[in-house]
């Protein structure tokens, strides 16, 4: 069920049956977020009705497997493991005459992991290792006066947030972001793409139902947590590709938290780091279909941990790819 509130401040509720998918609070984020979709929509109805150009729609898809299984009698301690993950990159462009190009992007992935136990070498039940759903809509305007600017608009969230013990939360945690500024193409060859963009943006989180603790127990209260704040961003993609049968991607992404509303409760001053995300992956295609594949994260967020996460697989994948 999707319910609308609105009475005092805006208020966005989805449910599931009886679980609560997603609230959002806040009259004057949700005016930043509403706002920045009504420009970015009178934009794109403005440009459509000046043009006779189609959409273009493209899919790839990935079905990642590995594996490492030792039998019942292996001595050591050493244990297997088999990893899976699903991924799917459905991608809508259109262009409008000489003005603008629409581009917008689904980002869907989900994956497990079962481990071997050491001692029996039974498997354990499978862990979520890979979770995330991100959509990303930008407008690029190609007009002199504003030649490479772009609008853009994301989501970032995941299937389920099971940080809390005995609190499994879904489509939790998510942020949105506005952005804008220009995007430049470095290079633009057949077999090589390296692209980048700059600007400033705008930034919400929402983590919604969150349980209290008393004395390390939960107890019977939640609250939902929201924060913001501004700053600019800097990414970077490169695409590789050669003959159909070795294909690099490299994305790079920062970005810089300049402000925030008085107002929030702040545990730490950490949120005045960069946040940082580097995605790369090599796939080497034995046939049109089947492909070796190499894949490296590392996130960088100083709110969560001093540290970086990175997080490496390497395994066999089937791949469909679609194009009109």
């Amino acid at each position: 069920m999707l319910s609308f509130l609105l009475k005092g401040d805006i208020r966005v509720h989805i449910y599931s049956g009886n679980t609560t998918l997603l609230v959002i609070e806040n009259k004057e984020n949700m005016k930043t977020v509403f706002g920045f979709l009504i420009i970015l929509g009178y934009f794109s109805s403005l440009l459509s009705r000046n043009t006779d150009s189609p959409w273009n729609v493209s899919l790839s898809a990935n079905l990642t497997c590995a594996l490492n299984a030792l039998s019942q009698n292996y001595s050591g301690n050493s244990a297997g493991s088999f990893v899976w993950i699903a991924t799917a990159d459905p991608v809508i462009t259109r262009k409008f005459g000489q003005t603008a190009i629409s581009k917008n992007s689904f980002k869907i992935g989900f994956g497990q992991t079962k481990i071997q136990d050491k001692n029996t070498k039974n498997w354990s039940s499978p862990v979520k290792t890979t979770d995330f759903i991100s959509f990303n809509s930008t407008l690029k305007f190609t007009t002199q006066h504003f030649k490479s600017s772009y609008l853009s608009f994301k989501i970032n969230s995941q299937f389920i947030d099971d940080l809390q013990e005995k609190n499994r939360r879904y489509l939790n945690p998510v942020e949105f972001k506005e952005s804008f500024g220009i995007s430049r193409s470095l290079f633009s060859k057949k077999e090589f793409n390296w692209k980048i963009d700059f600007g400033g943006a705008l930034r919400q989180g929402v983590d919604r139902h969150v349980a209290e603790f008393d004395s390390a127990i939960f107890s019977n209260k939640y609250s939902n947590n929201l924060e913001y704040d501004g700053g600019f961003e800097f990414g970077s993609e490169i695409a590789i590709n050669r003959n159909s049968w070795l294909s690099i991607t490299s994305k790079f992404y920062t970005y810089q938290a300049l402000f925030r509303p008085s107002g929030q409760k702040l545990k730490s001053n950490d949120w005045r780091y960069p946040d940082i995300k580097w995605d790369s992956s090599v796939k080497v295609y034995l046939t049109s279909f089947f492909a070796f594949n190499y894949m490296i994260n590392l996130t960088y967020n100083k709110d969560l941990d001093s540290d970086p996460f990175i997080k490496q697989i390497f395994g066999a994948s089937l791949s469909f790819n679609y194009l009109q």
